[in-house]
């Protein structure tokens, strides 16, 4: 049996914990819409994309970026890191759950945009925050998303 100062320790401990957790979310969140931002600002000036929309949710589904290159409808996802892993690892962080929540956030979209453009893609933009070397960005364009019965011409 625990006694009634091992408990409150308990609690306390945990309270502590959870603190840290939000503390912990809130930083990546403050990274994540950094990265968001360089990434719409390179769209913009570099590429010389329309952004439509950012942060565009369907239920639990989300599409950091919304934007258009000409007549292509295109959907970003913003990933960005702080650490020194290789970019390619970041790459990879978009993982299969998280292109099938992609994609069906892409249909949601698709389903209510009036037109439904004829032309779209998937993009990956991974950012870099670097102190001294200053911030990298990469451009991954037309990322194979859908399934072969869904998709734009854009492909073919």
């Amino acid at each position: 049996m625990f006694s009634f100062f091992q408990i409150l320790k308990k609690f306390k401990k945990l309270i502590r914990y959870k603190r840290n957790q939000h503390s912990i979310t809130n930083t990546k969140s403050t990274i994540g819409k950094k990265g968001e931002e360089l990434a719409k600002n390179f769209l913009k000036k570099e590429k010389k994309f329309k952004i439509i929309t950012s942060n565009w949710t369907h239920k639990k589904d989300e599409i950091d970026i919304i934007a258009k290159e000409g007549q292509v409808l295109v959907f970003i996802e913003v990933k960005t890191r702080t650490d020194n892993k290789s970019i390619f690892t970041h790459y990879l962080s978009v993982t299969k759950k998280k292109k099938k929540n992609l994609a069906r956030a892409a249909k949601a979209y698709l389903k209510c945009t009036k037109p439904t453009p004829i032309h779209f893609r998937f993009d990956i933009i991974l950012v870099k925050l670097c102190k001294n070397q200053g911030n990298h960005i990469h451009h991954y364009s037309n990322i194979k998303l859908f399934s072969k019965n869904f998709h734009s011409l854009t492909y073919d």
